[in-house]
């Protein structure tokens, strides 16, 4: 997570540098990052993070649902593919829906950062290996947790302004075209008729 918000910054600052929208360039960037958050969640299969409780029943000893841990010896939940299943499918609802139905720059990416930070703080209030703030409170949870209504609240103002601006466009009187102004007729019936014919061509 750390890495993402600082790349964030980074390109922040270098959109504020050169001029470009950052809402457009946040809605490109945000998928891939939450696919390689999918990818990068295997570490902790590899070195032993991410999980949870221990599986006491041995019907339930089985992976993806549990994971040895070496360092414990015991089998937990193995709450980081849960996890990694969360991104994944968020990924694909990003991809093929959220980004085909987004009508304002923004959207793609406050989507990503809701599904990711939602899931993660859920995520990692599972977890057993996680640093406490205070508590029951966990850090990454209650991050987690500020970021996302953070990135709910820019969603709704961001629906808001398109909603006004839609009924806006909306409440708007068209020019009716078939409304004729005849002001060079001067009183003249034939030359009414002729202008009426010129205004509708």
């Amino acid at each position: 997570l750390g890495a993402v918000l600082f790349a964030v910054l980074g390109a922040a600052v270098y959109i504020f540098i050169k001029k470009i929208s950052l809402a457009r360039l946040l809605d490109a960037v945000a998928p891939g990052l939450l696919l390689a958050q999918t990818v990068c969640l295997w570490g902790d299969f590899f070195f032993f993070f991410g999980y949870g409780q221990e599986v006491v029943s041995a019907s339930l000893q089985w992976f993806p649902f549990a994971v040895f841990i070496q360092k414990t010896g015991t089998i937990c939940l193995a709450v980081f593919f849960y996890e990694f299943l969360w991104c994944l499918a968020g990924f694909l609802f990003i991809w093929f829906w959220v980004r085909k139905k987004a009508r304002k720059d923004g959207t793609v990416f406050l989507t990503c950062g809701m599904l990711y930070c939602f899931g993660h703080a859920f995520f990692t209030w599972m977890r057993t290996d996680s640093v406490y703030l205070y508590g029951q409170l966990k850090t990454m949870s209650v991050v987690c947790g500020v970021l996302f209504f953070l990135c709910l609240l820019l969603f709704l103002l961001s629906l808001k302004k398109t909603k006004m601006s839609s009924a806006s466009i909306k409440n708007t009187a068209p020019q009716n075209p078939d409304t004729c102004s005849c002001s060079q007729s001067d009183g003249n019936p034939d030359k009414e008729q002729d202008a009426c014919i010129e205004n509708s061509d």
